[in-house]
């Protein structure tokens, strides 16, 4: 049974599985979405640049952005900064959660996984990982959310954790 002290977020892989390709009707899916793809990362790309103008000025670091090149930003991932605890990151994610703000963790770092415990990898070992692990956070970003849908998040971000508007 799966941990859940780390969070909702919390899964555990305890064995290997297997890798099974798509089927036809998912390639034909996938074929029919390549026509919208510049489409697509176009507008994740200014979704990203609304989000680094939202929050540029917010205690968390924004993802890296390479001026040379164009990301698909299949995710948009942010980081509380190093000087926040572990249990800010875990209040600030239940926070987005609570608020029905899909965020996620991606992902677990393998050494924490039964599987590979068993295998003697330790964590110990991997500090940069597990300083990553405790600190990233990935936001919505889909090409259909709305300028209201980001307003929302920076607004969960903006104001300290506990910080309670009555009115």
């Amino acid at each position: 049974m799966a941990d859940n002290s780390h969070g909702n977020w919390h899964y555990e892989q305890l064995d290997l599985g297997f890798n099974y390709r798509m089927t036809d009707i998912s390639a034909s899916l996938g074929l029919s979405q390549l026509s919208k793809l510049n489409e697509f990362v176009e507008q994740r790309n200014l979704i990203a640049d609304r989000y680094d103008e939202l929050l540029g000025d917010m205690p968390i670091v924004l993802p890296t952005r390479d001026t040379g090149s164009l990301s698909s930003f299949h995710l948009y991932i942010i980081r509380v900064e190093s000087d926040s605890s572990q249990h800010a990151h875990k209040a600030l994610f239940d926070k987005f959660r609570s608020n029905g703000i899909g965020v996620n963790l991606h992902y677990i770092p393998i050494y924490k996984h039964p599987y590979y415990q068993k295998m003697g990898f330790n964590q110990e070992l991997y500090p940069a990982s597990e300083l990553y692990y405790q600190s990233a956070i990935s936001l919505p970003i889909f090409p259909t959310l709305t300028h209201e849908e980001q307003d929302s998040v920076a607004k969960i971000i903006q104001f300290p954790l506990g910080y309670q508007n009555i009115f």
